[in-house]
């Protein structure tokens, strides 16, 4: 498992022989983004390659796998730069093999209106090399999907089974789901998400099943599992059904809201094993990992015990830590 800490310009590695259960940190395999500024998101992509968004500099950084986990300061196979991206956070890899990245667009200039953000798709990306420059395959623009909707803060996107985009929206605590992503080509206005969850805070932002999130996970059953880095809760909505169907605009309920044990929890990825991990974000009290299981049952307010527990910035001692993404892979 890989997670992104821009704080330090890393990307600590947890790994793990055989049994997923048995993920540890890595220390000799985590290594130091030495040319970065800003390493905000890590993604394992076609050519056994590891993509790093850049979101200060503007690019994406590619490593080769066995290099990069065998050096403490590697260098980079190629870096990606697209005229039709700026600010690149979130990434996520369709089973085409084409990378898709949230694009901030100067969402947040000093004393300026944030400026709503775009999803873009970047094809080709695994025969890149040197300084690449790669023009888009598709930009779906945000600001145009309808008079009320704008997205200024897209921090997670994540491929559902079913090959469908899903993107989290931290400031505007909602996520959304874009079907049949494949389908759009150019720059695209007006595309409505099949669906969309919003916060529902009744007054009290403390009691939102949505609040802030970032980390974005859906099972085979196609229960989605949203991790909010403002609220110290996993929010659960089931089946696949229950999140089919039209735009939605109002709020709904989340079957569950699961307790791990940790101060935020901010991010969340699905082991191979089944196993649900939970990472919090922030200084280090707060940048801890844990993994759970049995996150699919009960109802309501749902308390889990972790198996397994330990501070992901172990690898450093400064004193802050932040993290913008997680994933795991198989190899």
């Amino acid at each position: 498992m890989l997670v992104a800490n821009y704080s330090d310009n890393r990307i600590e590695v947890m790994g793990a022989e055989t049994d997923a259960a048995d993920l540890a940190a890595r220390p000799a395999s985590s290594f130091t983004d030495t040319g970065a500024a800003s390493t905000v998101h890590v993604v394992w992509g076609p050519g056994d390659r590891i993509y790093v968004s850049d979101f200060a500099l503007n690019e994406i950084r590619v490593y080769d796998a066995d290099a990069a986990l065998g050096a403490a300061a590697p260098s980079t196979i190629a870096v990606i730069t697209s005229p039709d991206l700026q600010e690149p956070y979130a990434m996520a890899f369709d089973t085409a093999g084409n990378l898709w990245v949230s694009d901030l667009r100067g969402s947040r200039p000093a004393g300026a209106t944030p400026v709503p953000n775009r999803i873009v798709k970047l094809s080709g990306v695994g025969a890149a090399s040197g300084d690449a420059v790669i023009d888009a395959a598709a930009v779906v623009a945000l600001d145009t999907i309808s008079a009320t909707f704008t997205s200024t803060w897209v921090t997670g996107l994540f491929f559902d089974p079913q090959g469908d985009l899903w993107f989290s929206d931290t400031w505007d605590w909602a996520v959304s789901r874009i079907g049949n992503p494949a389908a759009l080509t150019g720059t695209v206005t007006g595309h409505v998400p099949e669906f969309r969850l919003q916060s529902i805070d009744a007054g009290n932002a403390d009691l939102s099943d949505i609040r802030n999130p970032v980390g974005i996970a859906v099972d085979a059953a196609g229960d989605l599992y949203v991790g909010n880095s403002g609220r110290d809760r996993v929010a659960r909505f089931d089946g696949a059904a229950a999140l089919a169907g039209d735009y939605v605009g109002s709020a709904r309920s989340a079957d569950a809201t699961l307790t791990v044990g940790l101060l935020n929890t901010a991010l969340v990825a699905l082991a191979p094993d089944g196993a649900l991990w939970v990472a919090s974000t922030g200084p280090v009290d707060f940048a801890q990992m844990v993994r759970v299981t049995g996150q699919s049952n009960g109802a309501g307010e749902v308390a889990l015990a972790p198996t397994t527990q330990f501070s992901w910035s172990s690898v450093n001692t400064n004193a802050f830590h932040e993290a913008g993404g997680m994933l795991f892979h198989t190899r």
